[in-house]
């Protein structure tokens, strides 16, 4: 049967399950099947004790739903790589439509351009290459790089 966990109390370790029959079960630390701690609204599956009806073998159950919703998260952790590969090259971008000038009195200014030019061609390679999401953005970056580079070489 699978439930919900109402409450679950560390001190006296036991707890109630709300199951789905909208039966309310009882249960022992003894009963628990996992190694993290039963919490409140917890998911689980559990079997019955017919002889004194408490909930036991109590394992978490993950509904394809709440899954799904943790496998978005990852991957949308992962859009950064695009995003910081399009901020770099915007700033190349930038930069050279400024009318900057690349020359050895301002090695600051140049040796930043470069920095973020590399810094966006391996975010995009990155993106690309493991497949993340953002490849539209990972591929803008390097087009936009490309129009950087050839317009600040003189």
């Amino acid at each position: 049967m699978q439930g919900k966990i109402l409450d679950f109390s560390i001190s006296t370790n036991t707890g109630f399950i709300s199951g789905n029959d909208n039966a309310r079960y009882r249960f022992k630390g003894n009963a628990w099947r996992e190694q993290v701690n039963p919490e409140k609204n917890m998911l689980v599956d559990f079997d019955i004790d017919q002889i004194s009806g408490e909930a036991i073998d109590i394992f978490i159950c993950e509904p394809k739903q709440q899954h799904d919703t943790q496998t978005s998260k990852i991957s949308n952790g992962k859009i950064g790589y695009a995003i910081t590969s399009l901020f770099c090259s915007i700033f190349c971008l930038l930069v050279t439509f400024g009318g900057y000038e690349f020359n050895q009195n301002d090695r600051d200014l140049t040796n930043g351009f470069i920095l973020f030019m590399v810094i966006a061609i391996v975010t995009a390679i990155i993106t690309l290459k493991n497949k993340y999401d953002g490849n539209k953005m990972a591929i803008s970056s390097l087009i936009i790089c490309a129009i950087a580079l050839l317009m600040a070489i003189p």
